[in-house]
């Protein structure tokens, strides 16, 4: 079987112009993205969201000067654990990050907070709760800076 894959590409443009499809961010405001400079984020798991919200503000790792700067401070919490079996529990891990964007004069752009939670495993070797909670940390992380990455640009579309 063969497949004519320029035509199914073709197909696919159309359909999602026919259904109103949009990016959710214009070009021109993955432009502005870049030049914000996420200011240091205190404890490791706030080094592990300025890494993850880089990586989403600026993909490509663009050298472009600072128009923007992002201040946040974040919570994390984890919450009682519960019996899954007599090995496993579970835990709920809570992230919140919550901030403002300013411009260059010091002009509050965007404030505000965003927070996501997520199950994580807890077992009886501390070893596996900690290398869970790390990529709890992590996951979390990477949900709240694709959620930035949307409302400052949303924000920025609005200057």
């Amino acid at each position: 079987m063969t497949t004519n894959r320029p035509l199914s590409l073709l197909i696919l443009i159309f359909a999602l112009v026919g259904c109103g499809f949009a990016p959710a961010i214009k070009p021109e405001s993955r432009a502005q993205l870049a030049q914000i400079h996420v200011a240091p984020i205190a404890e490791r798991e706030g080094q592990v969201l300025k890494i993850a919200l880089n990586n989403q503000l600026n993909p490509k790792g663009l050298k472009i000067g600072p128009v923007y700067t992002l201040n946040l401070s974040l919570q994390t919490s984890t919450s009682q654990s519960y019996a899954i079996s007599s090995v496993v529990t579970r835990g709920l891990g809570t992230m919140t990050a919550t901030g403002n964007l300013q411009d260059l004069t010091g002009k509050v752009v965007w404030s505000g907070s965003i927070s996501h939670s997520a199950l994580f495993a807890q077992h009886e070797l501390p070893s596996l709760t900690a290398e869970a909670k790390a990529n709890l940390w992590k996951d979390l992380a990477n949900l709240i800076a694709q959620d930035l990455r949307l409302v400052l640009a949303q924000a920025l579309e609005a200057l």
